[in-house]
């Protein structure tokens, strides 16, 4: 095996930062264009259903493309792929900021969406890949939280912005840190060769088939659980979408069997650890996400808060984060993460359990009670998982690992808000719709309401104690 360590501890930190800020731009610039839609919808004179298609090209072009530019990333070079990601998402960046319709600003979102979903899958193979195993999971911790903070950071600044400057300027605020951080990058990362010839072949026998497969299988599935809620999930358009993703993913894996050089080598989940490592974090991942959709109702509906003070509770649970993330990182540095993933899955559980029956009682106590609880102990499972994965992953499949592990969080999170939002619903009367507004302006009594979330929180716990028997399954399989 090449050692591929970088030395000296300045340019450590400066690749730890570089990864880092990639991480904290993609999660940012999924969060501060939520802000800014009315204003947008209102400047190219458009229907909202029209404007969420900023946030919903977004998504659903890095989710789909993270498995093939991940394969790519291992063909072409980890260095490459990842500063072409910086620059794509630079480019899209400065389209949207220039955009003069709202169909152009959505095809300049897929467009920063192709160099997230590249900075994503490279980011989190280069870790394992330059850096020594002692500091891996640190870097992973710090990753985590300059996520958070994206997350964190990305209402306010977006208000701010949109208020006092433009909305053009939520792009284009990119632009020049991201023309920093491609320098950085290059000077930093050194360049790990492959034999040209060996490149070219690849590339030439690169499996455009199964990548094609992948894309518009992922794409129907993550549009059919998106809008499944708005546009009925009976309806001919869901059905289709939720058909051909079935029908495509059954391709897919019969043409990958076949290939002789697949985008996805299944002999990655004969590694039980792998497998299990993947499928616990895409459990804790649907919490995670399913949680964050209910919340800001829960508190405005059940606990009577006003936006601006939801934001406000809310902000505990990033800010507690952002602390757990980096001590989670050195922890499983110095510790086997999966006694720390078994440790924070029993914790997380609890935590869901306990606020399922708290949620009941007045006050905001218990709410931050459960914020802080949740936040460490997640901090500490996504920097222990990260570490966990990486680190399995065989050198020559970082890539293709990273794209592997990110998809599948990413199907967590937009599956996560469909079961929460559908388990909540089913404690309504049929005619209320699920939807915060809808709610809002009819009788339903709270009682009913907090019975709704209460199921949800305690779905929740269930899902996090599944999570936790692939945690101690992935521990016992340990070789």
């Amino acid at each position: 095996m090449t050692d591929n360590t970088l030395s000296g501890k300045h340019r450590q930190r400066l690749l730890i930062f570089t990864v880092a800020f990639a991480a904290f731009m993609t999660e940012l610039d999924s969060s501060i264009v939520n802000i800014a839609l009315p204003t947008i919808s209102g400047y190219f004179d458009v229907s909202p259903s029209a404007v969420v298609w900023v946030i919903m090209a977004y998504l659903l072009i890095q989710t789909n493309t993270m498995l093939i530019f991940g394969k790519l990333g291992d063909i072409i070079g980890l260095k490459r792929l990842f500063i072409m990601g910086y620059f794509i998402f630079v480019i899209g960046s400065f389209l949207c900021g220039v955009s003069m319709s709202i169909t152009f600003l959505i095809v300049s979102r897929c467009i920063q969406g192709i160099g997230g979903a590249m900075l994503v899958t490279s980011g989190y193979a280069i870790v394992p890949r330059y850096l020594p195993k002692t500091i891996i999971g640190s870097a992973f911790g710090i990753l985590g939280t300059a996520a958070a903070l994206g997350v964190v950071i990305g209402a306010p600044i977006g208000g701010f912005i949109t208020s006092f400057l433009s909305w053009h300027w939520i792009f284009l605020i990119n632009v020049p840190f991201g023309i920093v951080a491609i320098f950085v990058a290059n000077r930093v990362i050194s360049e790990i060769r492959k034999e040209q010839e060996s490149v070219r072949n690849e590339l030439k026998n690169f499996d455009f088939m199964g990548s094609g497969l992948s894309f518009f299988g992922i794409l129907s599935l993550v549009f059919a659980l998106n809008m499944g809620q708005e546009l009925g999930w009976a309806s001919p358009s869901i059905l289709l979408c939720l058909l051909a993703s079935v029908a495509l993913s059954i391709f897919f894996v019969i043409w990958e069997r076949r290939s002789e050089q697949p985008l996805l080598d299944f002999g990655l989940f004969r590694n039980v650890r792998f497998a299990c490592a993947n499928i616990a974090a895409f459990m804790a991942f649907m919490v995670l996400d399913g949680t964050s959709f209910l919340l800001p109702f829960y508190l405005e509906m059940v606990k009577g808060l006003d936006p601006y003070r939801v934001g406000l509770v809310l902000m505990t649970f990033s800010l507690a984060y952002m602390l757990a993330g980096p001590v989670g990182g050195r922890l499983s540095d110095k510790i086997d993460p999966s006694y720390l993933c078994i440790t924070t899955m029993v914790s997380a559980s609890v935590c869901f359990l306990m606020f399922a029956y708290t949620s009941q009682y007045h006050g905001l106590l218990f709410v931050f009670v459960f914020l802080i609880w949740f936040a460490l102990s997640y901090g500490v499972f996504i920097s222990a998982t990260n570490n966990q994965v990486m680190r399995m992953a065989p050198e020559e499949q970082q890539g293709i690992s990273s794209g592997v592990f990110n998809t599948i969080t990413n199907m967590g999170l937009v599956l996560g808000v469909c079961l929460f939002e559908t388990v909540f619903s089913a404690a309504l009367p049929e005619r209320v719709s699920s939807k915060g507004e809808s709610i809002a302006r009819s009788d339903v009594p709270v009682q009913l309401l907090l019975t709704g979330f209460q199921n949800a929180f305690f779905l929740g716990g269930i899902i996090l104690i599944i999570a936790l028997v692939f945690s101690v399954m992935m521990k016992r399989n340990k070789q």
